[in-house]
């Protein structure tokens, strides 16, 4: 095609190429010399239209006007052009053909020709006038000959075409549009940029037979529906929806927007009925619109087809906004929009200062909750030139519309060249998955190709999906992609895995072969096809690095992605895991395969050439559903001598998992028949009789067949302690509840056990027994409804647990012991207290005594307990609550017991250190709740920080109802502590509690002694104070500061003390005292350094503020000349200058200060009381509504107009904030109310002589 336009022949013959539109079976290209030659997809000529038959002549001139749009209607049987002198022609494409010159050639079917305004305005004659260009044109849903038309003066035209008698006529009627003079200076005002019908689609609607277009102007977007479904020549036009351009449109100065659209009918996809959408696009914004076909009554029709009126029965097109996508640079605009289908909308983007294009493709995800445009690809189309034309030869705008179109996935487009014709023309599809995948494999990139084909596969991009022709469902997509993935797999392995090439790394491939198995596994169930398998073979064959094989294949196995390998890969991967000595790793991936799939015999000879025991154990439960086997070979493993002691353990391993219902080693829960079976196999074997052989000649060998459990004899020979940790977790199991003669219960178990030690006591050591001891003691109470055990036993239990020789088996002795004796009564108490001293076990005997009541003798061995522990209990926490649990008992039982009490007292007083060491909180709440005077036990604690956390417990945490003179001890105590271990607290301790210290004199002593031995010279000033010792207080912290300043060190000491010393002076209110301590300061600056002279001048100047706002008027002032006048005598002026002159700027500052906030203060205080008074006067009441004068009603109804105008000015005085106008009526009728509650005209009262009192209650 591209050849043909450019060639002389064709310009010359028909010109040069300005608009392209498509159809089903037609291209069609119209020229600068108004015709249109249609070409077909074979890119060959089949028609030129002309408008005039001597058109057609090169030499005429007959018709060269240019076309300037072009539309087919939905059959494709006619098409339409408009041209630029504003003629519209139609012709139909069925019709006989005629050869001119080489070409067959069509003339029109009907022509409508413009009109001039002279007919316009004195005919009223409707259509295009001459030389207004026809802008846009589109036939009515499937009709031939009704058209609608825009032309570039911004007029929307309907034409009607029809043939009577032979003749063909033509109606027309304006449909939008204000421009009909066609004004020049206003047509950039009335312009339209797009306008355009909506299509038909595959589902027939109301709409397809109202003629919906869309008209777009520089501001406003209209839908309109045209037709009239009375008359088809005549029009009913409604407007649906109108909406004005959005704020978020860029707008270059001096320019207006661009403006495209888009219909795409309603159809049926998937099932599912599609509702009519409208892209519409100013500059950088794009926007979707819905027509809601859900809204329309599907009986439209026959509602219609019972109305004589039908236009009344069109409804009303309810369209909704679904979503917006804007440009990513805002300088971007928008030329022209086509929908490639229903889900992807192209957007042709002009770049910011170029004529450079971009395709954009976007995906429509439309939902009922959120709709969106979702950016899939782009293309630069070759960075060709899109095509513009001009209709304005003023405005010189481009237009784009007749330059680009996209059809069934076919994009034309006449873009700018420098050839013959000045154009030429590209046509592209958009790239399918298949020809993705096909050119990445033609370029021997499998790598790409792999990725693609994965991406194809899973991928939740659904619009890049349907852009390349993929199945909407994932189903489908899957189906139809798993094929071609699976073959490039296995394709690529040779080229990708010989070789570490340009692909990558090999391990990044590997990664990616083994996601892509998994994923394809998964969508097959989980299992991996043999086909898949066998790729993996192949990598496994071709793969050097063998660790990074396995390693990455474990990866996988570990999270459970692949469940299954074929019988070679699995014979590698158990051959490679045992040469790299990962026997257990290996154990743990098998477990993890699924069993099914395993190759029985294969994997058992493995298990046995690489001693995978636990693994021949899965093998044998899992695929065999054996669970005797595996337990026979294990216990006769036990005198062999290939295996070490730990290794022999996995016997009682492999019986707990399966007593507590797991399977063996991978510790899933076995269903509920599974663990049933399982478990009768075990203690079929465990717990008989007899020895126990299995069908094929094996026995349990040993030299336990004389005995009567000869199995489990075996096993607590070898270890009891195992055997006995695995019953112990064997009786957790609700099936030993069961009851009966023959039935495997607790009860069975345990007459076996004791059988078994019974019959072969030398079989067992000391520590043996033991471990029988604590297994009952244990279990006997726990479960003490289901067993029954014999007197003997549990004394024989009881002895054995005391004399254990084991220092690593005491604490459990102990415990178990706790747990027996609640259950279990000895006979001699006495001697059982004996036992349990010689053993020391302190927490039973602890517990024994307190279930008698001697909660003292209980206390005292928890105490020696606790002495004899080398290192801090495990159950320290426990231990400590059982202690604070028997001391509430104690001191509960000791209320009501003097002699209790005070022995209980005396303990305390002994062993307080010890007690309140292991909880300091609970002896306070102990002794604030029961007994207060134990408090004083802290006074003799020798350990001066247990004394302090005790004390600041009580005193911090708690309220004491102590009585006040021992409350004064303690506060003496702790505030000496706090001196010593928080000393920064100490002044506001004192300061909190002075007030309470101050009626007992001793402990107020006590503290100043030591706080003169410790040279705590702040709080012994605090003392000082409080007894009113001023003037001592002031001279201690004097002597402080000297010695600070001396020493030139600790200067927030210094500050502290300075800022004590004025407070002491400001509560002392003493003149002697201030210029004592200025003096002092005075004195103190000569000899201080740099940072203690400044904190120095500091103090001297909050001295003097100090002494002013403490005092009161003329004793302030006179306090302050007489200070400074003192200190002059022993200092001069320049010492103290800068000082005066801080104090001076600062009252200076504060006195202007307070004159503005005085003033302020009377002025607001003035119009609050103005308002307040007024507010008062509002809520008298008034005695009488009329004057008490002369009687003459004040207010109301009876009031003359002259009142309601003097209201009136006063109403607008407050409104306006304006003074009322004075008129002679003011003070005629002003009225003045009493608090007493007579009223009067203020003229009555004047002429009563009086203006200010009541003459009836205030008489002369």
């Amino acid at each position: 095609m591209e050849h043909i336009i450019n060639s002389e022949d064709f310009v010359n013959s028909f010109g040069k190429p300005l608009y392209l539109q498509l159809s089903p079976l037609h291209v069609a290209l119209g020229t600068d010399k108004g015709v249109i030659v249609g070409f077909n997809y074979h890119q060959e000529i089949i028609f030129a239209l002309y408008v005039h038959p001597f058109a057609s002549d090169v030499h005429s001139s007959v018709f060269h006007c240019p076309v300037t749009c072009i539309t087919f209607s939905s059959d494709s049987t006619f098409l339409a052009a408009g041209f630029m002198d504003g003629t519209v022609a139609t012709w139909n494409l069925n019709s006989a053909k005629v050869t001119v010159g080489k070409y067959s050639a069509l003339f029109p079917y009907g022509i409508i020709h413009p009109i001039s305004l002279e007919a316009r305005f004195a005919r009223n004659a409707q259509g295009h006038l001459k030389d207004v260009p026809v802008s846009a044109l589109s036939f009515i849903g499937g009709s031939n000959h009704q058209l609608v038309a825009s032309d570039a003066s911004g007029l929307v035209f309907y034409h009607y075409l029809f043939k009577k008698l032979m003749r063909k006529y033509h109606v027309t009627q304006k449909l939008l549009g204000k421009n009909d003079t066609n004004q020049k200076e206003t047509a950039g005002k009335f312009v339209i940029r797009a306008c355009n019908i909506l299509p038909i689609g595959t589902v027939p609607q109301i709409t397809d037979q109202m003629g919906v277009i869309a008209v777009m102007t520089a501001n406003i977007l209209a839908i309109v529906s045209v037709c009239s479904l009375n008359n088809a020549s005549s029009t009913n036009p409604i407007t649906h929806l109108k909406l004005s351009r959005s704020r978020h449109v860029f707008l270059n100065s001096g320019s207006s927007p661009l403006g495209s659209l888009a219909w795409y009918p309603c159809i049926n996809l998937n099932g599912n009925v599609c509702n009519a959408k409208l892209a519409y696009a100013w500059n950088n914004v794009l926007t979707i619109l819905e027509i809601d076909n859900g809204k329309i009554p599907e009986n439209i029709n026959n509602i219609l087809a019972e109305l004589k009126d039908k236009n009344k029965g069109i409804p009303q097109l309810i369209i909704n906004r679904k979503a917006r996508w804007m440009t990513s640079n805002k300088e971007q605009a928008i030329l022209e929009l086509k929908w490639l289908n229903s889900e992807i909308l192209t957007a042709l983007v002009q770049n910011p200062e170029s004529t450079e294009t971009t395709l954009i493709f976007l995906y429509y995800a439309n939902n009922e909750k959120n709709s969106q445009l979702i950016e899939v690809g782009r293309d630069d189309i070759d960075s060709q030139q899109i095509s513009w034309n001009v209709l304005d030869s003023q405005s010189k705008e481009h237009i784009y519309q007749g330059s680009f179109q996209i059809f069934r996935h076919t994009m034309m487009a006449l873009v700018n060249s420098h050839s013959l014709s000045e154009k030429s023309v590209i046509i592209g599809k958009t790239l399918k998955w298949a020809d993705k995948l096909m050119t990445c494999l033609a370029k021997k990139d499998f790598k790409a190709a792999l990725i693609h084909a994965c991406e194809f596969y899973y991928s939740d991009n659904y619009g890049r999906l349907i852009l390349s022709g993929l199945p909407h469902t994932a189903k489908e997509r899957h189906e139809v992609v798993r094929p071609f993935l699976i073959q490039i797999m296995k394709e690529a392995v040779t080229p990708l895995f010989e070789v570490e090439s340009a692909n990558g790394p090999l391990d990044e491939t590997l990664l990616l072969y083994l996601q892509i198995i998994t994923m394809l596994a998964k969508d097959s169930g989980g299992q991996i096809p043999e086909n898949l398998l066998a790729i993996l073979e192949s990598i496994d064959e071709k793969y050097e690095d063998k660790h990074g094989f396995y390693q990455h294949l474990e990866n996988f196995i570990l999270s459970r992605q692949v469940r299954n390998l074929s019988p070679t890969l699995f014979k590698n991967l158990v051959e490679y895991y045992m040469k790299a000595g990962e026997g257990s790793k290996l154990t743990e991936m098998i477990c993890i395969l699924d069993a099914s799939t395993l190759s029985i015999d294969m994997t058992l000879q493995l298990c046995t050439k690489y001693d995978l025991r636990e693994c021949s154990v899965y093998i044998w439960n899992k695929l065999l559903h054996d669970y005797k086997t595996p337990l026979v070979v294990l216990m006769n493993d036990l005198n062999s001598s290939k295996y070490d002691e730990e290794q022999k353990l996995i016997v009682y391993t492999y019986m707990t998992y399966i007593l507590s219902g797991r399977q063996f080693p991978s510790d899933d829960l076995l269903s509920v028949d599974e663990e049933k079976f399982a478990r009768g196999q075990v203690c079929e074997i465990i717990f008989s009789m007899n020895p126990y052989s299995l069908l094929h000649g094996t026995v349990v060998s040993g030299d336990s067949v004389d005995v009567l459990f000869p199995q489990l004899y075996q096993l607590l020979k070898f270890n009891v302690f195992e055997m006995l940790v695995t019953l112990n977790e064997f009786f957790e199991n609700p099936c030993l509840n069961a009851e009966g003669k023959d039935a495997l219960n607790r009860q069975y178990i345990t007459d076996a056990l004791l059988d078994v030690f019974d019959a072969k006591k030398e079989s067992f050591n000391q520590r043996d027994f033991v471990y029988l001891a604590i297994f009952i003691a244990r279990n006997y109470p726990k479960y003490y409804q289901f067993i029954r055990i014999s007197e003997s036993t549990l004394e024989e239990t009881v002895d054995r647990l005391c004399k254990n020789p084991d220092e690593d088996l005491h604490e459990d002795c102990e415990l178990s012991l706790e747990s027996l004796l609640p259950f279990y009564d000895m006979p001699n108490d006495s001697l059982l207290i004996e036992k349990l001293r010689a053993a020391k076990f302190f927490n039973v005997l602890f517990g024994v005594y307190r279930s008698k009541g001697n909660l003292r003798k209980a206390l005292e061995l928890w105490l020696e307990g606790r002495r004899t522990e080398t290192s801090h209990s495990p159950d320290e926490k426990r231990s400590l609550t059982v202690l604070a649990t028997t001391l509430e008992s104690t001191f509960r039982r000791s209320q009501s017991n003097y002699e209790e009490k005070n022995q209980l007292t005396n303990f305390i007083n002994i062993h307080f250190e010890e007690l309140a060491r292991y909880n300091v909180e609970d002896m306070v709440v102990l002794a604030n709740t029961y007994n207060v005077e134990h408090h004083l036990a802290v006074l003799s604690c020798q350990d001066n920080k247990l004394a302090f956390q005790y004390l600041n417990a009580l005193f911090t945490k708690y309220d004491t109802t102590i009585e006040a003179s021992a409350k004064a001890q303690l506060l003496s105590k702790y505030i000496q502590l706090i001196a010593e271990f928080d000393p920064e607290q100490l002044v506001t301790m004192l300061a909190n509690y002075g007030t309470f210290l101050r009626p007992f004199k001793k402990p107020r002593e006590e503290l100043k002694s030591f706080f003169k031995a410790k040279c705590f010279c702040g709080a012994l000033s605090v003392l000082l104070r409080l007894e009113g010792r001023f003037q001592e207080a002031v001279n201690c912290l004097a002597d402080a500061m000297e010695q600070t300043v001396e020493n030139n060190e600790n200067i927030s000491s210094l500050k502290s003390n300075l800022d004590l010393a004025m407070s002491i002076c400001s509560e002392a209110k003493d003149d002697k005292l201030w210029k004592f301590l200025v003096q002092k300061l005075v004195v103190f600056t000569g000899t201080a350094g740099p940072s203690a002279l400044e904190l120095l001048n500091q103090g001297i100047y909050q001295c003097f503020r100090k002494i002013i706002e403490n005092g009161s008027g003329i004793n302030s002032h006179q306090t302050f000349s007489k200070v400074f006048n003192d200190i002059l005598e022993i200092a001069t002026v320049s010492n103290v200058r800068s000082i005066l002159q801080d104090v001076l700027v600062s009252f200076f500052f504060e006195s202007e200060t307070q004159k503005i906030v005085l003033t302020k203060m009377n002025r607001e205080i003035y119009k609050y009381m103005y308002h307040l008074k007024r507010d008062i006067i509002k809520g008298w009441p008034v005695r009488n509504m009329r004057c008490t004068s002369c009687s003459k009603s004040m207010c109301g109804t009876d009031v003359s107009i002259e009142n309601y105008s003097v209201w009136e000015d006063k109403i607008r005085e407050r409104v306006f904030l304006g003074p009322a106008e004075e008129t002679k009526y003011t003070r005629q009728l002003g009225l003045i109310v009493f608090k007493c509650g007579h009223g009067y005209h203020l003229q009555c009262l004047d002429g009563l002589g009086s203006s200010t009192v009541c003459v009836m209650c205030v008489p002369e």
